[in-house]
């Protein structure tokens, strides 16, 4: 491309060189000049033809480069012609308040849910064990019933004394000292069954005492 970087001389398209610059020229120069400026042209023409044929690659893809820059410049203007469209509008910023709003009351409700769920399973395993500790008081297991009792006092925040019990203060559920009531029901139960047995453990002695010592006497002191 040096062809189309560098300048022409006239001088050099004349037939003779030595003319001074403010010279006339002749008309026989003139059509020489024309002449050979015409070939001059169209040599340049083919030059440039032969230097974009050989850079076809390189001009197709500046070509689809700047299309593509094109295209995506549409894209952008489009885009921020809507974000200010939507902000112009009056209305966005009540939208925006009650979305939030609504989100906000959402999660509001699903933590309430989960806490709710939660204390149904505690509830729930509070109600089956002490149907374990019945069910061992049913059939005169002491011993179980004496464990489950134990643990549960602890679950239920049952205190030593008289009998009072302590809780999660004024909001808590009532199921919770219906639960207490049946602990202490139960464990009424557990001290009565528990009564009778020393009884029964007592009276078993005497009795093993009371025959030991007549077969170890004659039989009319008997």
């Amino acid at each position: 491309m040096d062809v189309l970087l560098g300048s022409i001389d006239v001088r050099e398209l004349l037939s003779t060189q030595d003319i001074e610059e403010s010279s006339p020229l002749s008309a026989p120069d003139l059509h020489l000049l024309i002449d050979r400026l015409q070939i001059r042209s169209l040599h340049i023409k083919q030059k440039v033809k032969d230097y974009i044929l050989s850079h076809q690659a390189e001009f197709s893809q500046i070509f689809t480069s700047c299309s593509d820059s094109i295209s995506k410049t549409e894209e952008i203007s489009a885009d921020l012609s809507n974000v200010v469209r939507l902000l112009s509008d009056s209305n966005i910023d009540v939208e925006i308040r009650d979305a939030s709003r609504e989100i906000c009351s959402v999660r509001k409700d699903l933590k309430e849910k989960k806490e709710l769920l939660s204390l149904v399973k505690i509830i729930v395993n509070l109600v089956e064990r002490l149907k374990l500790v019945r069910e061992d008081l049913k059939v005169g297991e002491l011993i179980n019933a004496a464990e489950l009792l134990r643990d549960l006092k602890k679950d239920l925040l049952i205190v030593d004394g008289d009998g009072k019990e302590v809780g999660g203060g004024k909001r808590e559920p009532v199921v919770f000292q219906l639960l207490r009531k049946e602990w202490f029901d139960c464990f009424d139960e557990f001290q009565e069954l528990s009564i009778e047995k020393m009884k029964d453990v007592e009276l078993r002695m005497v009795l093993t005492a009371m025959e030991v010592g007549c077969r170890s006497t004659p039989l009319w002191a008997c």
